[in-house]
């Protein structure tokens, strides 16, 4: 059963927990029914970044490409047909789904994907905000931590995603029902999560960055999403990279299209092109692992470094984000470049999907983040079924992702020609 879309009437002061600095703080908020979120035309997958006259950090989307993407009751077209880019960056998507072995492989992916963000997210809330040092050894980080460890957010019940795994949710049910990416949809989503928790495990939010929640004020204030996020170097933090997960499980237009939207959706609450030009490259990277491709970091080091610029991505923030020094130096910090990094670093120390995520959770600081993007790409890799059985049993909350899970797979797989029927479209409002 899908899960109510709720519409907050009037104004109510209420208090987010906010995320930064190593520590949490209370602010108070006015709640607004936002009067011009939902954009009356939505935004479609064949979209283009430019950037903002007004500020050398900003930059908005305009609708100038057909939509590429497969929505509900059509066919993703042929990537060998439309691909306009080089051989040295070939489309995989063609890759994907090719034989009825492959099509169990790529729904065991898909669902790994999405369970693994949200096993990761519940594994690194208790250990949130420790320096590496307290972190505990690695085989003892688990669901449960040692009953000695000060663990975080002592009053949520262990296997509880956070922040990070239900706006993940909203990103994902968005899509699902209004059939490609609509700012305006999605963003009424963020505020009833910040609001109502909506697609939060037993309704609580208890943990939101604080650069999320001044964006959220200024989406309840009627700010259009597109203009919604900080847009200044110091917003770079990494709460629209922790969300994008779901889109790259969604889509299957294009590689144009895929950078396009996974930096479209970063706007409503981060909109500094930084932030944008790492929620693209995690969507290529997990593009190449659902292509069970070698090298695929590689892969979409080139693609960005391809498409990037042609969509309106500075090249100087792509090649910021790709800094390979980073390598060397990461410290699973809420910055979103480290962040990336610190997931890249887990997986690559990682023989599966446990590994990934205790080896990102040791790394300590932002440790629900960093282990809900490296627990993402971890379970395309080794599949579901790599997740250890005990961990999938004791996250909570299955009845909010069940559903959505399901439409997910389906509509991949109608995409993809072996669907049984139109994709399901829950959460409608």
């Amino acid at each position: 059963m899908s899960q109510p879309f709720f519409v907050r009437i009037g104004c109510m002061p209420f208090k987010h927990s906010v995320r930064g600095h190593g520590r949490t703080n209370e602010i108070d908020s006015p709640s607004r029914v936002p009067t011009d979120v939902i954009h009356k035309r939505p935004w479609v997958s064949g979209v283009r970044i430019v950037m903002d006259a007004g500020s050398a950090n900003a930059f908005s989307v305009s609708a100038d490409a057909p939509a590429t993407c497969c929505t509900a009751g059509s066919q993703a077209r042929s990537a060998a047909a439309h691909s306009t880019m080089p051989e040295s960056a070939p489309s995989i998507l063609g890759a994907i789904m090719e034989t009825p072995e492959s099509i169990d492989v790529r729904r065991d992916r898909l669902a790994g994907g999405l369970q693994g963000l949200l096993i990761g997210d519940a594994l690194g809330v208790p250990y949130e905000f420790h320096e590496p040092l307290d972190v505990p050894r690695l085989e003892q980080i688990d669901i449960d931590p040692p009953k000695d460890f000060p663990r975080s957010h002592q009053g949520v019940p262990p296997g509880t995603w956070s922040d990070d795994g239900a706006q993940a949710l909203c990103l994902l049910q968005s899509l699902l029902a209004r059939g490609t990416l609509d700012l305006g949809d999605f963003s009424r989503r963020l505020v009833n999560w910040a609001d109502w928790g909506h697609l939060a495990v037993d309704g609580h939010v208890f943990d939101i960055g604080l650069q999320t929640a001044r964006a959220i004020e200024r989406l309840r204030a009627g700010v259009p999403p597109g203009h919604a996020g900080g847009r200044e170097a110091f917003d770079n933090g990494n709460g629209s990279l922790m969300r994008v997960l779901p889109l790259a499980l969604w889509h299957t237009g294009d590689d144009v299209s895929l950078v396009a939207m996974a930096a479209q959706q970063s706007l409503p609450t981060h909109a500094h092109p930084r932030a944008a030009v790492a929620c693209a490259f995690l969507c290529l990277w997990a593009r190449a692992e659902l292509a069970a491709k070698d090298g695929g970091w590689a892969w979409a080091e080139a693609t960005l470094r391809q498409h990037g610029p042609d969509v309106g991505l500075p090249a100087e923030d792509i090649e910021i984000v790709l800094d390979r020094s980073w390598a060397t130096r990461v410290q699973g910090s809420g910055y979103v470049v480290d962040t990336l990094w610190s997931a890249r670093q887990a997986l690559d120390r990682a023989t599966g999907y446990a590994d990934a995520v205790r080896y990102a959770v040791s790394f300590g600081h932002d440790t629900d983040t960093t282990a809900a993007v490296a627990g993402g790409i971890a379970g395309i890799r080794y599949g579901l079924h790599g997740i250890p059985s005990y961990w999938r049993e004791r996250l909570r909350g299955k009845e909010l992702f069940a559903e959505l899970q399901g439409a997910l797979i389906r509509h991949a797989c109608a995409c993809d020609g072996d669907g049984d029927g139109e994709p399901a479209h829950p959460g409608n409002p």
